[in-house]
């Protein structure tokens, strides 16, 4: 049964509708003059009249690695998305398919835009989604919509959400969610989805706590986690006396995951300060009105986290331990592997220069009008942390004594702990104190 999109493509920024156009072809692309983040290019289906389900190709032919994540691509029903995927794969035809629609139901398909391209007309042409072979069964209702499809983002993949005893949320219902699930003394994980990815996190309310604090992963083990999310340090919650909230890095979940990313997705593909904006909304339904600023904490490639996400939230502190300041200058095995899956196999020198705030956590604290409280714990006799990661820090403080004069370095010497974090009853008494 034939079923076609409406005539209209429409163009909206900032909740303002900028241009409603008629498309001659089956066809979505988003203006070079619009190409700026948060605007959003849509084409809608017309109404359908009964039960069934649609189904379609969609086909985004444009792929480069560093295109990977400046739009994302969405279907959604009656305003609700069902599926993304991000720009730059090249996924070719994507073969869909939604089931068990009501009649009256709105199919949207939807471009928005995350990193601004404005005025470049190759990003235009790069950006052109094409919709083919539409076409509606009348069926008997058989529960909730859902949609199939032939390709699925790994980092949209929400299938790891499905049995795994996680609450699911966006990005705009987490208020909601801490009311409805977070109680005093319990543990409550959720994943959020938001336009970068899907985001593991661990939840701890503790009676009374007005302060929380913020604990990041380091290396994960893909064979023992399955790739499924883990979050470290968590056995320990009941031990703290602040809130708590333990973030997994995408990049370690799903099939296409790896032990460590640095928040790394794609080039140019960073999630952590949208992982940022999340911590902190739950972190204030938490603390509630008198909350105080939080912490964040992390080791080894925790400790990137906990300065980046401290980078964005004005006033907060970090507790960090043998943390890496630079994860282009980590183990070769572990670099490469990333830069093979996700960079293009860029040179690590050519990632610096072109991703320098990504790949290097001290240069983003460089950009900052003001300093970031950092308490810095060091083993000494870690050798890589003590040649490699030390120097950097000792040369911030010296570059940059406006951006680090609230930066304190804590030197200690552990020969049998080597890289490895603290003892965790030091750790649990550093994050009470804080």
């Amino acid at each position: 049964m034939g079923l076609s999109l409406t005539p209209h493509q429409l163009v909206i920024a900032d909740g303002v509708e900028l241009e409603s156009v008629v498309m001659d072809d089956p066809v979505l692309v988003v203006p070079a003059e619009s190409f700026c983040a948060g605007t959003t290019v849509s084409r809608q289906f017309h109404r359908i009249e009964q039960a069934g389900e649609l189904s379609f190709i969609l086909n985004q032919p444009y792929r480069n690695f560093k295109a990977v994540g400046v739009w994302v691509l969405a279907v959604l029903v009656n305003g609700d998305v069902l599926r993304r995927w991000k720009s730059g794969r090249g996924q070719g035809e994507n073969f869909i398919r939604i089931l068990n629609l009501n009649a009256r139901d709105l199919v949207e398909i939807k471009i928005t835009v995350i990193e601004d391209r404005i005025d470049m007309v190759t990003w235009e042409a790069a950006s052109r989604c094409w919709v083919s072979e539409v076409e509606f069964n009348p069926t008997v209702h058989r529960g909730p919509t859902r949609l199939e499809s032939s390709y699925v983002d790994p980092f949209f993949d929400d299938r790891i959400c499905n049995g795994s005893g996680f609450s699911v949320s966006t990005i705009g219902d987490l208020s909601a969610w801490v009311r409805g699930n977070c109680f005093n003394d319990t543990i409550s994980k959720v994943f959020v989805i938001n336009e970068r990815c899907i985001v593991p996190l661990l939840v701890v309310k503790r009676s009374g706590a007005t302060r929380t604090v913020v604990l990041s992963n380091g290396a994960v083990d893909l064979h023992r986690t399955e790739r499924n999310p883990v979050f470290q340090r968590s056995s320990f919650c009941h031990e703290l006396y602040v809130n708590q909230i333990y973030v997994c890095d995408p990049g370690t979940v799903g099939p296409h995951a790896l032990p460590l990313s640095w928040g790394i997705l794609g080039f140019g593909d960073w999630c952590i300060p949208k992982v940022g904006d999340i911590v902190r909304l739950i972190a204030d339904a938490l603390n509630g009105s008198s909350g105080e600023p939080t912490t964040y904490f992390g080791s080894s490639a925790g400790g990137f986290w906990a300065l980046a996400l401290a980078h964005f939230d004005h006033g907060s502190r970090a507790i960090v331990n043998n943390a890496q300041f630079d994860w282009t200058r980590w183990m070769a095995g572990a670099v490469n592997e990333l830069r093979a899956s996700r960079l293009g196999n860029e040179l690590p020198s050519e990632l610096r220069r072109r991703l320098p705030h990504q790949t290097g956590v001290l240069r983003l604290l460089s950009t900052r009008p003001e300093a970031l409280r950092v308490d810095y714990y060091v083993n000494t006799e870690s050798k890589h942390d003590a040649t490699v990661d030390l120097p950097q820090m000792e040369a911030f403080l010296k570059n940059y004594p406006r951006q680090s004069a609230a930066v304190e370095i804590h030197r200690y010497a552990d020969e049998n702990a080597g890289h490895n974090p603290m003892d965790m009853p030091h750790i649990i008494d550093i994050l009470n104190a804080s």
